[in-house]
């Protein structure tokens, strides 16, 4: 019986399924938003995942994860006024990106779903936001990027630190799903199909470095 799988993000369920080796996985290759999107047969558990976020070392101090962020701090710094007020949106145990900004004078908040979880920083609206490494693990990203929508002030910038796929890789071989809770994976493409659905202006800056404005 064939198993019903769709994109979770455009919900199309007209794709390809693509499997990696070490770990053996499955990914829906969706051929709409071109979103490639993890089975959820091959999901980790909550404690699974949690065990693996632990595992990482981001430590505020760490000169390298430093200069890993230091695209994403001078985006900020250049486009930003050190009086506005912005959300770590997935800050992690170690949060980096947020301790180099207060440290320039900005008000940052710190959001993650294990390591600093308060639903109320959520309900309101941020002049920035930075998302670092963090939508490769959505499990729903159609209801992630709305969130995050509803979080920017008008105008305001969502920053986002992921690695693009380019079909000129081959995905099966690719490092970046080797990490068991990356579960998301996006073309730029992907990324103008989210600015068309959630009206956001994008920017896409490098292969790691992607900037949706928020357009009211």
């Amino acid at each position: 019986m064939r198993e019903d799988i769709s994109c979770p993000l455009c919900g199309s369920t007209d794709g390809q399924t693509i499997t990696t080796q070490m770990p053996v996985h499955s990914y829906f290759d969706c051929l709409d938003c071109r979103l490639i999107s993890m089975h959820k047969k091959n999901h980790l558990s909550h404690d699974q995942e949690l065990a693996r976020y632990l595992l990482h070392q981001n430590d505020v101090t760490d000169i390298r994860y430093q200069n890993f962020v230091n695209d994403v701090i001078s985006f900020v710094q250049t486009h930003i006024p050190s009086t506005a007020t912005g959300l770590d949106f997935g800050s992690g145990p170690g949060p980096v990106i947020t301790n180099l900004l207060r440290s320039q004078g900005y008000l940052v908040c710190c959001y993650d779903p294990y390591f600093a979880h308060d639903p109320g920083l959520l309900s309101t609206q941020y002049d920035f936001i930075v998302s670092c490494e963090v939508v490769e693990h959505f499990y729903n990203p159609a209801d992630e990027f709305l969130k995050l929508k509803q979080c920017l002030r008008p105008h305001a910038p969502l920053i986002i630190k992921t690695l693009l796929y380019k079909d000129s890789n081959d995905f099966s071989n690719w490092y970046y799903p080797k990490d068991p809770t990356h579960v998301c994976f996006y073309r730029s493409f992907t990324f103008d199909w989210i600015a068309k659905k959630y009206q956001f202006l994008p920017e896409i800056l490098s292969n790691r470095l992607i900037i949706l404005w928020n357009h009211p």
